[in-house]
């Protein structure tokens, strides 16, 4: 692996011969070649190669012990196998990666604060700084920094020394447990990092590093979420577009689309907030109506009312088993299909275990605490089904 991705490492066609396959569980093929150039998924915290062997597409590369496997979907007949390596994502990966070297390079050196861990994702990149400390003001200074490491074109080079001179060079970290010889990434007059992942070959082919986000982790540390080259070029495509669509259909400049959204947001939830009490207040009223017309049998009262309002039906629910000693049955069709079904403390009826016999007959969803379930039902004719069981023992459904 370390003669594959030393000074070759942007080899991206080549020759090799199968040397070990085998088939998983899955019916995965697994092919270990006597040379790869594949970098493997997950090591050094960023994303592994995609490709082809002899055209058969690469789903996997993995790393155990010292072997690189390659993950395939269809079996490789021949020995000797042509390997092509993905570039579009060789590309994508190393301008995360190398950006990654910059950025943290660029936090160390401004703000004293050091990567003590690096991810790659398919949508973003993430470092964990040993600091809590992190603003809006901070980040953008830590972007241009960045902006201008690489609109000045550095060289990105990669190269081995030996293990007794790591002590005399100033690398940005220096982990333990080094080898004999290790890889070097230097960019040129910006950081130097032992490192043995995939990257660009100057800076300006990074393009742009976009800090998305950060938030706290284990209370004393900041994970920073992070874009770099075509992914934040296309993410800077989509918000614009976003932006630009939402400043048109509000009639109002780019500028001011915040503020505009931020006060009907706040007038939509003042709303929301005054149509719940007003449903509060009229539940004590049709509470006392469906007490009043509940059904007498056995000594228990029962309701069965169907609702058009989900939301409704559950503030009718609540307090028939705060207010009253009833039993009640209580639907809405409204989105998917549900059924609330309750009791009050003093009532006989066992309506509880009523509703789990249904539950496991229909093999239906939903659960509940103290006196209430509710039951969710994928299909309206299963809703319908144990509502015509309910019908049969109780009375029709009325909406409300």
């Amino acid at each position: 692996m370390r003669e594959e991705m030393g000074e070759k490492s942007m080899t991206l066609k080549f020759k090799a011969n199968i040397l070990k396959k085998f088939v998983n569980n899955e019916g995965l093929f697994h092919l270990k070649l006597d040379r790869t150039y594949f970098y493997p998924d997950g090591a050094g915290g960023q994303l592994g190669d995609r490709g082809t062997i002899n055209g058969k597409r690469v789903l996997g590369v993995i790393k155990q012990g010292d072997e690189i496997l390659h993950i395939l979907a269809e079996d490789v007949k021949n020995k000797e196998v042509l390997c092509e390596i993905d570039l579009e994502r060789r590309f994508d990966v190393s301008q995360q990666h190398t950006g990654q070297h910059i950025l943290s390079t660029v936090f160390q050196k401004k703000f004293n604060a050091h990567t003590l861990s690096f991810h790659m994702s398919e949508e973003y990149s993430t470092i964990d700084l040993d600091t809590i400390y992190l603003t809006k003001e901070i980040a953008k200074e830590v972007e241009m920094k960045c902006f201008e490491y690489i609109i000045a074109a550095k060289d990105v080079k990669i190269y081995f020394v030996d293990k007794s001179k790591v002590s005399s060079m100033p690398f940005r970290k220096i982990p333990q447990n080094l080898p004999a010889k290790v890889r070097v990434v230097e960019i040129t007059g910006v950081d130097l990092s032992l490192c043995g992942g995939t990257h660009v070959k100057n800076t300006a082919e990074v393009g742009l590093i976009k800090i998305l986000k950060w938030e706290k982790v284990k209370g004393k540390n900041t994970r920073v979420y992070f874009l770099c080259g075509n992914r934040a070029i296309k993410d800077y495509q989509l918000k614009n577009s976003i932006l630009y669509n939402t400043s048109n259909m509000l009639s109002i400049g780019i500028k001011d689309v915040f503020e505009k959204v931020k006060r009907e947001h706040e007038e939509l939830m003042a709303t929301f907030k005054m149509m719940r009490r007003l449903k509060r207040e009229l539940v004590s009223y049709i509470v006392d109506e469906l007490y009043a017309n509940a059904i007498v049998k056995d000594g228990d009262r029962y309701i069965l009312r169907q609702f058009k309002d989900a939301e409704m039906m559950r503030y009718v629910a609540a307090e028939l088993v705060k207010k009253y000693d009833v039993v009640f049955f209580l639907g809405t069709t409204n989105g998917k299909p549900s059924l609330m079904l309750g009791k009050g403390d003093k009532a006989k009826y066992d309506v509880l275990s009523y509703a789990m016999n249904w539950k496991e007959r229909l093999a239906l969803r939903g659960g509940g605490k103290r006196n209430i379930i509710t039951l969710l039902f994928e299909e309206k004719g299963s809703f319908e089904s144990m509502l015509g069981d309910i019908k049969q023992n109780i009375m029709e459904v009325k909406d409300v």
